[in-house]
């Protein structure tokens, strides 16, 4: 499966991560396993969270963030996912 990012996925992250490294480095660290625990999740199972107005949303379990994604285009078994926004 490819997964393609929008262009302002890198800076909401990063400043995510620079707001909790400034609360707490450990904080920082769990939060980006937790962003890439979710997107391979999506990566196995891309149809796993509901699609409301054409896109699907992924709840952070321990933070306030989600990912919301789209599906782009289906071809033998693989997914193109459109990361919008974290």
């Amino acid at each position: 499966m490819k997964i393609e990012y929008h262009p302002f996925t890198a800076d909401d992250l990063i400043s995510a991560e620079i707001h909790y490294d400034e609360l707490q480095p450990e904080l920082s660290k769990a939060f980006k396993a937790e962003v890439f625990q979710t997107i391979e999740r999506i990566r196995e199972r891309p149809f796993l969270y509901a699609e409301a107005n054409g896109v699907r949303r992924a709840l952070l379990r321990h933070f306030p963030f989600s990912i919301v994604y789209r599906i782009l285009s289906i071809e033998k078994n693989t997914y193109q996912l459109y990361n919008c926004l974290m």
